[in-house]
């Protein structure tokens, strides 16, 4: 969009009220109502700075990969319990067998 708008006569006619908006906002650094409604109810009231409501998206984002990470190598352990489980079956099946 960007580039489009750097490549054609038109610059401002073609760019949302909504996104003029929010570069307004971050120009003047201010966190732009647009990601205080797109984040819900947990958002950060709109008197933080900029800064700090960026801050506080880093530590939700890094929050979350954690979560994501401990909820995989919890599934792996699960899956080498489990596997190690049905090996000891197996080998117990085909001894009784032999």
């Amino acid at each position: 969009m960007i580039r489009q708008a750097c490549e054609t006569e038109s610059l401002g006619d073609m760019v949302s009220d909504s996104v003029l908006s929010a570069a307004d906002d971050l120009y003047h650094l201010r966190i732009p109502a647009v990601w205080c409604t797109m984040s819900g109810p947990s958002a950060p009231p709109l008197t933080w700075g900029l800064g700090s409501w960026l801050n506080e998206l880093q530590s939700r984002c890094h929050h979350f990969e954690k979560i994501l990470i401990l909820v995989r190598l919890i599934d792996v352990i699960w899956g080498v319990c489990v596997i190690t489980r049905l090996q000891a079956n197996m080998i117990e099946y085909f001894t009784c067998l032999s």
